[in-house]
């Protein structure tokens, strides 16, 4: 248990870091969910000295554009964003030949 909360630590620190967001702006995003959360309940997560719900944790991911998973370390930081890349490069890729099929039974080149 210790070291999934070590993990959502740091992933929460550097999530921030890589983005180049704030710890208000965390704060801010948490309250937008419903939580009480100010600038020092960040740090404190941050720095051990608070735990997390497991509500806090679900909406922390969402608000950090990551997995649970990846915010508690159990898969890669980037897993949504693949999954979400994926999912749209296959779409638009369906989305691509349904058009071109369209585009030859409108010409009149598919019977």
């Amino acid at each position: 248990m210790k070291g999934r909360r070590a993990a959502l630590r740091a992933n929460v620190a550097d999530a921030l870091d890589r983005t180049g967001r704030s710890q208000e702006w965390l704060a801010q995003a948490m309250r937008a969910r419903g939580h009480q959360w100010h600038q020092t309940t960040v740090y404190k997560v941050i720095n051990g000295r608070r735990k997390v719900e497991v509500t806090e944790a679900l909406d922390l991911a969402d608000a950090l554009g990551v997995t649970l998973g990846a915010l508690i370390g159990r898969e890669p930081k980037d897993t949504a964003n693949e999954y979400r890349k994926g999912y749209l490069d296959g779409h638009n890729t369906a989305n691509a030949e349904l058009a071109a099929f369209l585009a030859k039974q409108l010409s009149g080149e598919v019977a």
